[in-house]
């Protein structure tokens, strides 16, 4: 086990476009965390939801509303989550999420054990998902992260209500 400090500013590891279009700053790696949790901001833009309804099989993911409202689907629950809200999906769980609010939300995400935030990384280099087949070409890499799409992302734009 690593004993080492660690302090990231706040451009973090490493800045980059998720496939949903959503702005990422990677802020702990399990490269760094010796593979014990990922630490991931992402900012999800007002509009239509694209994140569909998935499975992590590995990993669990925490969620942590730092500014704005976010609607968190966990099974077949839906939570509205405001600044300073959390939830978790443990591994197994279908869940996804939309922006309910009227502007930008930041959300804080955490994945156990870590180095799994590389997805986003390697499905965001192919572009931003217009469309399902877009969806269908990130499988492949989706799969390697024991990531499962269960699912349509939720109904209407990010604003509307659950």
């Amino acid at each position: 086990m690593s004993s080492e400090q660690r302090v990231v500013d706040e451009r973090g590891k490493a800045a980059f476009q998720s496939p949903a279009a959503e702005d990422v700053v990677v802020r702990a790696t399990g490269e760094e965390t010796d593979g014990r949790y990922d630490m991931v901001e992402v900012t999800i833009p007002p509009g239509p939801a694209v994140t569909p309804l998935h499975v992590h099989h590995d990993n669990d993911e925490a969620m942590y509303v730092v500014e704005g409202e976010v609607t968190v689907r966990l099974g077949e629950d839906r939570h509205v989550l405001e600044t300073g809200a959390y939830a978790m999906a443990p591994r197994g769980l279908p869940h996804t999420y939309r922006n309910s609010g009227e502007g930008p939300a930041r959300v804080l995400f955490v994945y156990t054990p870590g180095n799994h935030w590389q997805y986003l990384r390697e499905t965001g280099e192919r572009g931003p998902v217009e469309d399902e087949s877009d969806i269908e070409a990130l499988l492949p890499i989706l799969e390697e992260y024991g990531i499962e799409m269960v699912g349509p992302p939720m109904d209407g734009p990010r604003a509307e209500e659950p």
